[in-house]
């Protein structure tokens, strides 16, 4: 059975952090344990991550928010969004990759080792 729950729900679970230029960003913590941050994709937003963010938070304290623009967070109008604003705000979220990269990145590194310890035999 699935602990997952509607959008707006989610979107009603959320607080937010005020930004440097007066926006406001969505953010959902529950959990306690280990911190698992979790960044949506672009262009995507957190609720793409509620199931197994749900999930975690039995035993992790588990992050979620929206960038700028996304999700529940404010969306300025007009406004010049960036990936790279993104990655400066806050500046220990710094988001690498799409999930897909994140993914391959970790597929092609644990490859990557095998073939090493398996040469160095």
């Amino acid at each position: 059975m699935s602990d997952t729950i509607g959008a707006q729900e989610w979107i009603d679970q959320c607080e937010t952090l005020i930004s440097r230029r007066g926006h406001r960003i969505a953010f959902r913590r529950r959990g306690q344990g280990p911190a698992v941050l979790m960044l949506h994709g672009f262009p995507t937003w957190s609720y793409d991550y509620a199931e197994v963010a749900i999930d975690l938070a039995r035993d992790h304290d588990v992050i979620t928010l929206d960038f700028l623009g996304y999700g529940a967070s404010d969306k300025p109008n007009p406004y010049k969004y960036s990936v790279a604003e993104s990655a400066d705000w806050p500046r220990i979220w710094q988001p690498t990759c799409t999930w897909t990269q994140c993914v391959w990145s970790c597929m092609t590194t644990e490859a990557s080792s095998v073939r090493s310890s398996s040469t160095e035999h």
